[in-house]
């Protein structure tokens, strides 16, 4: 069904809904649930005309659809379509039948009777230290006991570390609860550290992908939206690259050389670029997408970011 939303046509959509659900509420009855324990969700498929990409909103009134798809558009695109008419492409109804309720017992034991049998000691290295660690399995473990770490919990399918710094605590319900007790603060520096490395690393790749999920979601262009026909990067004030996403690779060779010809069209006020250039100091970073087939623009346009 693609079809333009008018007054007329939104009329027979009840017939429609009904001859849908009807067979899904047979067979949940079928399958030994009752009517009233079964809810019928119904949901409308729309896009503005002339686009490839729909959104799904809950049925209501005409004179409601519309505002609710434009601002379910506008926080999925950014933006809302002005003056487009809204098609129709698809009715979906969802029927859900609720089923019986799993509800957890509680432990007669409130307390913890005698300390936990321990089974062992056993070396556990923590920040490159060995320490003797305690090791409990997890059936001597009572309701109400509590484990301060370092201390190893286990039982025949799993193990659980209790780290310095942590206490275990097994509730009424025997579940097995870590809280942290004490919080250690790393500090950021320019000493060469491989784990921060690779965080900041990990941070840098996430921004160039969000820039690319921003970009499809905004984008006109059938090559990007649907295609995903472009590439993000993260550069340096010298145009030297920080991070790439994982989008077309085609496109990183020439994405710098790009960058780096656009500094060059664009310099800044006090000739910073230069300064840079003979300092070899590390600026502020600058974002760049880039996208071929006349997408060009979309380069120059977010360089500033």
């Amino acid at each position: 069904m693609v079809k333009t939303l008018e007054h007329d046509l939104y009329r027979s959509l009840e017939e429609t809904y009904h001859t849908l659900a009807m067979p899904l509420v047979r067979e949940l009855h079928d399958r030994g649930i009752s009517p009233s324990d079964t809810e019928v969700h119904r949901f409308l498929d729309i896009r503005p005309l002339g686009t490839d990409t729909y959104l799904s909103i809950p049925f209501a009134d005409y004179e409601a659809v519309a505002p609710t798809f434009l601002e379910a558009y506008r926080r999925h695109f950014g933006f809302e379509p002005s003056n487009v008419p809204l098609e129709l492409v698809n009715v979906r109804v969802e029927v859900l039948g609720r089923g019986g309720v799993f509800k957890e017992t509680r432990s007669r034991d409130r307390a913890a009777r005698t300390a936990p049998k321990l089974l062992e000691t056993a070396d556990v290295s923590f920040d490159k230290q060995p320490t003797p660690t305690p090791v409990y399995h997890r059936d001597n473990l009572h309701p109400g006991c509590c484990l301060d770490g370092p201390a190893v919990v286990v039982e025949d399918y799993s193990t659980v570390l209790i780290e310095p710094g942590f206490t275990a605590t097994v509730n009424e319900y025997g579940h097995l609860v870590l809280e942290q007790q004490d919080t250690r603060i790393e500090k950021v520096s320019t000493r060469r550290d491989l784990v921060m490395l690779e965080v900041f690393n990990n941070l840098f790749m996430s921004v160039a992908e969000q820039m690319g999920t921003t970009l499809a979601n905004t984008a006109h262009s059938t090559n990007i939206k649907e295609r995903l026909d472009f590439s993000c990067a993260i550069f340096d004030r010298l145009g030297n690259l920080v991070a790439n996403a994982p989008h077309i690779p085609v496109h990183l060779g020439a994405m710098s050389e790009s960058v780096k010809a656009i500094i060059r069209a664009n310099p800044p006020a006090g000739g910073l670029a230069r300064r840079c250039v003979r300092n070899q100091q590390s600026p502020p970073r600058r974002l760049a997408p880039a996208g071929r087939n006349g997408d060009y623009t979309r380069l120059r346009a977010c360089r500033v970011l």
